[in-house]
């Protein structure tokens, strides 16, 4: 005779155990996800802290091999320094690139031809790292507020026509395009902001008025106009036909600015002066062909 043996009966579970399984579970996930979170973003930062270094000491292994630092085309100029092949498709390495926002670092850096090691080389500000003299090393530093038409704006943004109005009290009257590089305090409390305009942003008009003290840089293609406390305009037209080149006026109203052209000459500009420089279309957003495209995309409208 066999013997049947009965499996053992297994109770479901009831709902009262299931919603503290569940509610256990939801617990976990809302610890983690933010400790995750915040080791992602701080991996990040640290990558892009690394790569900014790395370039840093690029530019200056550059300048050690021909005595001036890189006019444009960053990672071309570096990248050999760095261990890297020059190719085409160069700026898509993850060196050349924030790894949080994917944005060049080309567009960040402006080229600098004599250095008293306390001048912006090169940065991130979705990070808020700066790099001074090339090779000196990287800086955390604390961002200061930048207002745009009343409205908070970052740096690094891009803004178009309206008043600018800084942390330090300084504002910036703009007629066109412009990018708010990055404004930040300085070891000795000072704001340094520098507002950047491209060649592909076409004419643009800057009135500035720079609080006393604090130290404020316009770089266009053809110049790169700085001051620390004065009232200065910037102006900057493009003629991408036949002259393929960017012309900058700096005129000067109180104060002084000293003007740097793209060869390197630097010049102090006094009260009621105005300075005239040229440079060919060549800056890292330049497009020589940008006018055509838009001509013919407003003609197939």
């Amino acid at each position: 005779m066999s013997v049947h043996h009965r499996k053992p009966y297994a109770r479901p579970f009831s709902i009262v155990e299931l919603m503290v399984v569940m509610g256990c579970i939801l617990i976990l996930g809302a610890i983690l996800i933010p400790v995750l979170r915040n080791a992602s973003q701080r991996s990040k930062q640290l990558r892009c802290v690394n790569n900014i270094r790395n370039l840093s000491l690029g530019v200056q292994m550059y300048h050690n091999d021909y005595q001036a630092y890189p006019y444009r085309n960053l990672a071309g100029s570096v990248a050999r320094y760095m261990g890297l092949a020059p190719n085409p498709e160069l700026n898509k390495h993850e060196a050349f690139q924030c790894p949080t926002t994917r944005e060049l670092y080309e567009v960040y850096y402006v080229a600098r031809h004599e250095t008293s090691g306390d001048d912006y080389v090169l940065g991130c500000p979705f990070h808020r790292v700066v790099n001074y003299a090339p090779g000196s090393g990287t800086r955390t530093f604390e961002l200061g507020e930048v207002l745009h038409d009343g409205k908070k704006t970052v740096p690094g943004a891009e803004v178009r026509n309206g008043t600018l109005k800084f942390e330090d009290g300084s504002t910036v009257t703009l007629s066109g395009r412009a990018k708010v590089l990055t404004s930040f305090r300085t070891g000795d409390g000072r704001l340094y902001s520098i507002i950047r305009v491209f060649a592909d942003y076409g004419s643009t008009v800057i009135n500035a008025n720079v609080t006393p003290g604090s130290k404020f840089e316009v770089v266009t293609p053809a110049a790169i106009a700085g001051v620390a406390g004065t009232s200065f305009r910037v102006k900057t037209l493009v003629f991408p036909l036949f002259l393929r080149q960017v012309y900058t006026q700096v005129s000067v109203t109180s104060g002084e600015v000293d003007v740097t052209d793209c060869k390197g000459d630097a010049q102090r500009v006094q009260p009621g002066q105005t300075v005239h420089e040229w440079a060919p279309i060549r800056d890292s957003r330049a497009d020589p062909l940008w006018w055509w495209r838009r001509w013919r995309w407003w003609w197939r409208r």
